[in-house]
């Protein structure tokens, strides 16, 4: 599934030619096949351990990209920019615009009130304006668990031991309590889920000139991206989004960016610790754009062997079934390098098939 140029995700299944194969049950009921989003993921309960030890998927020091804040704002799915080239964006249909100084924007929940500070939510780097490859905030990319990134660096004297357990003792724990503060429970949360709501990126018509912004209708969603005269008005607007099941107060929202603004003329944020909040929310038209938490990766996939044949239950290779990409388990690398790689291994095993 291409979206960006360098980026591309690529899962096949293949059957050799003349070979019959018939799915067979598996025999541990408690597997669950979900495809929501962009990839599916297996969840594992009684058969979990099994496949940990046998290398079906990675320990979660190895790429420790699970949860994520998005590479781009106004969209459902934050996860990256989508190219308008790609085959599959008809149905994708908004691309996303990227906020690269979370300086201009503060972030709310669906109370309308701030939760974190918004410029060092993966606790990357201290520069808030410096890019990451995805064309956004290094402090906007958020890693679920305790290294965000920051681990085996210096391998000649902390050196990565693979399937390892104690790797994680050698990591520096770096915790992304963005992410924690965006999905714990608030005012707003509610049965059956007790969800944490959306989040949403709130700034103003400076700040789009300032971050030169191109908003078009093939850019945001009119679903995850408002524009109003007041933030009264924009907090109407929002309460629209389908899954606002909780709607903000406008007046408590107003309020919230009147506060951030006196921080703005303080120098200082009492609530969060932003570093010496530099821009109003002032001037209008003020804009709200969704940068809820995301799907970055799912690592859980089909067991294959070193010639990519795909494994049952029992650890035996189904005839004649193969499979290459990100379909498959174990591997921390994804996109074209995955899939070239696997290529190349899918060839050598079908010459051998000749």
């Amino acid at each position: 599934m291409p979206r960006d140029e360098d980026d591309r995700h690529q899962e096949v299944l293949f059957l050799h030619p003349g070979l019959k194969f018939e799915p067979r049950e598996p025999r541990h009921a408690d597997v669950e096949e979900h495809a929501a989003g962009r990839r599916g993921a297996v969840v594992l309960q009684k058969g979990f351990g099994r496949f940990v030890r046998d290398g079906l998927t990675n320990a979660y020091t190895e790429r420790p990209i699970s949860l994520t804040r998005g590479a781009v704002i106004g969209v459902r799915d934050t996860y990256l920019r989508w190219a308008p080239e790609s085959p599959i964006f008809p149905l994708v249909k908004y691309s996303g615009v990227a906020l690269r100084n979370w300086q201009n924007a503060i972030v709310v929940n669906w109370c309308g009130k701030r939760f974190f500070e918004e410029t060092s939510s993966a606790g990357l780097s201290a520069d808030s304006a410096k890019l990451t490859s995805y064309g956004t905030a290094n402090s906007t990319r958020g890693l679920l668990d305790g290294t965000n990134g920051a681990f085996f660096k210096d391998l000649d004297k902390n050196p990565y031991v693979h399937g390892d357990w104690k790797n994680i003792g050698r990591t520096k724990y770096n915790p992304v309590n963005f992410i924690a503060a965006a999905l714990q429970i608030n005012e707003g949360s509610h049965a059956p889920d007790w969800s944490a709501g959306p989040q949403w990126a709130i700034f103003d018509s400076e700040a789009v000139k300032r971050e030169r912004i191109r908003i078009t209708e093939n850019s945001v969603d009119p679903q995850y991206f408002f524009k109003a005269d007041t933030i009264e008005e924009l907090a109407e607007k929002i309460n629209t989004n389908p899954w606002m099941s909780h709607k903000i107060d406008p007046k408590v929202l107003a309020e919230t960016v009147r506060t951030y603004n006196t921080y703005v003329d303080k120098g200082e944020d009492p609530d969060f610790a932003k570093p010496a909040p530099q821009f109003k929310i002032e001037k209008g038209p003020f804009y709200a754009a969704g940068t809820s938490v995301t799907l970055h990766d799912c690592y859980c996939g089909l067991h294959v062997t070193n010639d990519c044949e795909v494994l049952d239950w029992e650890g035996n290779a189904i005839a004649g079934l193969y499979a290459a990409g990100e379909v498959t388990g174990g591997s921390s690398m994804h996109g074209l390098s995955r899939g070239r790689i696997q290529a190349y291994v899918l060839g050598n095993a079908f010459k051998k098939l000749a």
